[in-house]
C-alpha cells in the first residue's frame, strides 16, 4: 500500500505536465537533495502569488 501523503491530490498534481516542465527549465534535477528542496523553497515563497478567495473551499 502505498503512503497516502505521497499520492497526486487536487492541490498538487506533482505528475502535472506543467510541473515536470518547470523542474525542467530550472534544472532543479541536476541539483542535490538539499539544494532541490531549497530551491522549491524559495520558489514557493518568491514567486507564487498568494491571496485569498472567496470560493476557496480547501479545508486546511
Amino acid at each position: 500500500m502505498t503512503d497516502p501523503l505521497l499520492a497526486p491530490t487536487k492541490l498538487l498534481d506533482f505528475d502535472a505536465a506543467p510541473l515536470a516542465h518547470l523542474i525542467e527549465t530550472r534544472g532543479w534535477r541536476g541539483l542535490s537533495e538539499y539544494d532541490r528542496i531549497g530551491a522549491a523553497y524559495d520558489f514557493v515563497r518568491n514567486e507564487i502569488a498568494f491571496g485569498y478567495n472567496r470560493a476557496d473551499d480547501i479545508p486546511a
